[in-house]
């Protein structure tokens, strides 16, 4: 009897339809934790991507997810076969170093907090949110109309889509941002970055010991070079062909540091190999030059680019059109906060459709964009600082690196203490 006056419920009531505009992480989530809430009947969500598929591009192989992250995805049970299988067995969450490698801070795994809980593999992730869901994949947006009962989103092919609303989950390059809010900008910041990752063959593993072992007992580790320059190293957590794990690796410097930075693959390799063994110790400089031009994570250094944050509210105009993730706030990947503050977006805007009356579907949404807009702005200056402070040249390095040691000596000792 229950199942017959539910399905008469939907009959009489038909589904809400969602448009979401992007089939990136944050998408993905908004879309499962509505499907998987209790009234997840009353939505019809549907999404719409440009790649050809969860696994068509290049994304980076490991995010990092937090606490906060997780709890933001505990609503959505066949996620835990991918985040099950996050290692467990660091002892850090991340060290950080000077450019021989010499340890000046070590970041605990501390259970309780807010701070990193592992690295999961991006392309696992992003199959595994899009399992279940109406993804249309290869479906290239362009322009959205919005009249006073419904939203009709335009896609390059000449199709379209209706739906009572439409969500940009499209990214740092957002479409829908450009048009729902045209003052929030992209901004370049004068910081160029690459990578790459190096399979960990016994002979790549006995140039590279101490590497191996950092790696080995920490999820993230930070390397602070000279002329302010930045290394990234992690452990890649998936197995190539031949069973071999890898080492992932990423620089970033100053673009003055090579005003005339070449774009094609063979010189971007030959002048980072170039800049590796002027800059950096011998074991960076190996791993950088081991890495051949088929494993770099794209072609050519990129400047990174992080949303410029405005006074006030920028969705505070009423519409059916609202935004998530880095369509509303990118940032920089500094500080790791890019995932797990669109996982908080969708997780807030799922709740917000799930608990509104029936009479009035998006009665939270104003309540969800300040939320949102507070959050996604306040992680955006962060990131943006941890960038400037990972990249200092000069004076200002140097009394960087003695800070972090002076902390690195603080947290030491208070471990030995209170254990």
């Amino acid at each position: 009897m229950s199942i017959n006056l539910e399905r008469e419920r939907e009959m009489a009531d038909p589904p809400k339809t969602i448009l979401v505009i992007g089939g990136g992480l944050g998408g993905l989530a908004f879309a499962q934790i509505v499907r998987h809430s209790e009234v997840g009947y009353k939505y019809k969500v549907m999404i719409y991507e440009r790649d050809a598929s969860a696994t068509h591009r290049e994304q980076g192989y490991q995010i990092g997810i937090n606490q906060a992250g997780l709890a933001c995805l505990s609503s959505i049970p066949h996620i835990a076969k991918v985040l099950d299988t996050i290692p467990h067995d660091k002892v850090n969450a991340a060290i950080m170093l000077d450019h021989k490698l010499n340890i000046m801070l070590e970041l605990r795994q501390m259970a309780w907090s807010d701070g990193l809980a592992g690295l999961v593999n991006r392309w696992k992730l992003r199959q595994a949110l899009s399992e279940g869901l109406d993804v249309k994949w290869g479906k290239k947006f362009v322009r959205y109309e919005e009249t006073e009962s419904e939203v009709i989103a335009y896609f390059e092919d000449g199709t379209h889509a209706v739906g009572d609303f439409l969500i940009g989950a499209d990214g740092a390059k957002s479409k829908v941002r450009a048009q729902r809010c045209p003052d929030l900008q992209l901004e370049q910041i004068p910081i160029l970055n690459t990578g790459g990752s190096v399979a960990l063959t016994p002979a790549v593993k006995s140039k590279l010991p101490r590497l191996v072992q950092l790696t080995d007992n920490a999820y993230i580790v930070r390397v602070l070079a000279p002329n302010g320059t930045s290394v990234l190293v992690m452990n890649y957590a998936a197995q190539v062909e031949n069973g071999e794990s890898r080492l992932i690796w990423a620089i970033s410097f100053p673009s003055a540091m090579v005003p005339n930075f070449p774009t094609d693959p063979a010189e971007v390799k030959t002048e980072v190999d170039s800049m590796a063994n002027k800059i950096l110790c011998n074991e960076l400089a190996t791993l950088i030059s081991e890495t051949g031009i088929e494993d770099y994570l794209f072609p050519a250094p990129r400047l990174l680019q992080a949303i410029l944050p405005v006074n006030g509210n920028p969705l505070a105009t009423t519409s059916r059109v609202t935004l998530l993730g880095d369509a509303a706030h990118a940032m920089t990947t500094q500080r790791g906060l890019g995932a797990n503050t669109a996982f908080a977006d969708a997780a807030d805007l799922a709740h917000v459709l799930v608990q509104q009356d029936d009479n009035d579907p998006w009665l939270g949404l104003a309540h969800y964009q300040e939320v949102m807009i507070k959050r996604g702005f306040n992680a955006v200056k962060m990131s943006r600082q941890s960038t400037t402070t990972m990249h200092l040249t000069g004076m200002q390095s140097v009394l960087r690196n003695v800070l972090i040691r002076a902390i690195g000596w603080i947290l030491w000792g208070k471990q030995i203490v209170w254990g």
